[in-house]
């Protein structure tokens, strides 16, 4: 038995915001009753956004590496129809799904190392070491794919940057506010919990942009995103 299921760009976006708005509601809600109500259940990390191993992440992390697939994708179909820029796409694609990796596996959480930034005399918005490298990582990309950046569809061109801008806000500056704040008042606080959950919702909101111009991109090939899901009782020969 075959089971096809098509769905249009925009019932894929609304899904995916609507997700995105109900986990967010739900990080903020934990937020507040920990620290205004002192309810700090065992169940609330499955929903707090600033943890991972639980359902936030792993709805950031599905997000970035559908963004990698997709992005592969278009490498693909770039490659077979022998254009230039084929490479890019599929390394672009790669990079994503690193980056879903470290979004859900919490990664990049290794160079936190707050005594290190202390004994280099970081300032506090330095103090999450790993900005560090996230900023040289971004400056090569930026070296890397601007010539391919360059070259793309004016539409999907402005849609990616205006993508890219908003992920980073919240995956670099918004880290760095909250490590400067965090060097002044502590983590331990409303404020504190409130600033990472402005992060995360900068952060997913940026990959859904992405999607959607990824979608729109590939729509123009094809005219609706398709899963095909196939079940049977019968083993495949």
């Amino acid at each position: 038995m075959q089971v096809k299921v098509a769905l249009s760009v925009r019932q894929v976006l609304t899904a995916l915001v609507i997700g995105a708005i109900l986990l967010v509601i739900a990080g903020t809600i934990v937020q507040v009753g920990k620290y205004v109500f002192d309810y700090r259940e065992g169940w609330t990390r499955f929903f707090n956004l600033d943890r991972e191993y639980n359902l936030p992440s792993f709805f950031s992390a599905g997000l970035l590496l559908s963004s990698g697939i997709l992005l592969r994708s278009r490498g693909k179909r770039a490659k077979a129809a022998g254009e230039h820029w084929a490479s890019s796409w599929l390394l672009l694609g790669t990079v994503f799904m690193v980056l879903a990796a470290d979004e859900f596996l919490g990664l990049h959480e290794i160079l936190i190392i707050p005594d290190l930034a202390k004994w280099l005399g970081l300032p506090g918005f330095l103090r999450p070491l790993w900005v560090i490298p996230g900023a040289i990582a971004v400056g090569w990309g930026i070296w890397k794919f601007g010539p391919f950046w360059q070259q793309l569809p004016v539409k999907f061109k402005g849609r990616s940057l205006v993508a890219a801008i908003v992920y980073i806000t919240g995956a670099l500056l918004m880290e760095m506010v909250g490590g400067a704040y965090s060097d002044i008042e502590g983590q331990q606080n409303l404020v504190y919990a409130l600033l990472t959950v402005v992060e995360e919702v900068l952060e997913i909101g940026g990959v859904i942009l992405l999607l959607r111009a990824l979608l729109l991109e590939l729509k123009s090939w094809s005219g609706t995103f398709s899963l095909d899901v196939a079940i049977s009782n019968r083993p495949q020969k």
